[in-house]
């Protein structure tokens, strides 16, 4: 059997969302691409896998080798529970990476949203550029939210008071993230719906514009919507890091060491003594 063939009957049973297959088709694809044919289940054993993992090591970064060496072993899993082949034994380890989350300074913030507001023109859809990046980039610092929940926000879900109500894309959790007065009064400027839909067709392009227009000049790191998302984590973290965690919409306490800049949030940094 072909894998991708598989792939198609575990994403029926299991219930896959569209992202999760798009990611474990991508691997078969990337596999199927060092084999040189289509993968099948025949090719599913410990030596073949684990060459293609130390080929993947000289290319990707640790974190998304690590990434393919999981899927890929999702789905060898799942065929060795249907009696199709053998489970996977000795493949070769890949080492999970110790989180270096990167956020932004206020003072890197404040020259974003001065970069920002002195903004002129439209996106294709005809939104003005500042009004729509300011709002986008308050909201996700407000709520943070991912980008997938960001560009889905309708109307619908915003409460007079400025929360909102949704269920998260990612996790398919409940989550009621909150808009400060300032912000819920520019997305009352935008009359669009959803919200804060991407303003171009491809989101590559926009974050093209973003690099461009925004972030170089700037003069700060470059970031965007999940740069956001961990500037919000890491500053709230200095005064409540107890909230970080309901912040980011996460039901592990211990998944915001990937969210919170430690070079920022830490205080009191001790040094050792001076030397004259």
């Amino acid at each position: 059997m072909e894998l991708h063939k598989h792939l198609a009957r575990y994403s029926l049973y299991r219930s896959l969302a569209v992202t999760t297959e798009y990611q474990l088709g991508r691997t078969i694809r990337l596999f199927e691409e060092w084999l040189g044919h289509t993968a099948t289940l025949a090719d599913l054993t410990d030596d073949v896998v684990s060459r293609w993992i130390r080929q993947l090591e000289t290319g990707y970064a640790q974190r998304t080798v690590l990434s393919h060496r999981t899927n890929l072993l999702m789905l060898w899993r799942d065929c060795w529970r249907s009696g199709l082949v053998d489970p996977p034994c000795r493949v070769r380890r890949v080492k999970k990476p110790d989180p270096c989350p990167i956020a932004w300074t206020l003072c890197e913030l404040q020259s974003v949203f001065r970069t920002i507001r002195a903004l002129t023109g439209h996106f294709p859809d005809g939104t003005e550029h500042a009004l729509y990046s300011e709002t986008l980039v308050r909201v996700v610092y407000d709520t943070g939210l991912r980008r997938s929940d960001v560009w889905r926000i309708r109307r619908s879900q915003i409460t007079p008071t400025g929360g909102i109500v949704l269920r998260q894309a990612k996790t398919g959790h409940s989550h009621y993230p909150q808009l400060r007065p300032r912000t819920f009064a520019l997305v009352g400027l935008l009359r669009r719906d959803p919200v804060l839909a991407c303003p171009y067709r491809d989101s590559s392009a926009f974050y093209s514009w973003w690099r461009e227009h925004v972030t170089e000049a700037a003069g700060v790191r470059h970031g965007s919507l999940q740069h956001m998302r961990r500037t919000g984590a890491t500053h709230l973290d200095i005064e409540h890091p107890e909230a970080v965690s309901d912040y980011l919409g996460h039901r592990s306490p211990e998944m915001k060491r990937y969210y919170v800049d430690r070079s920022i949030s830490t205080r009191n940094r001790q040094l050792p003594p001076e030397v004259a």
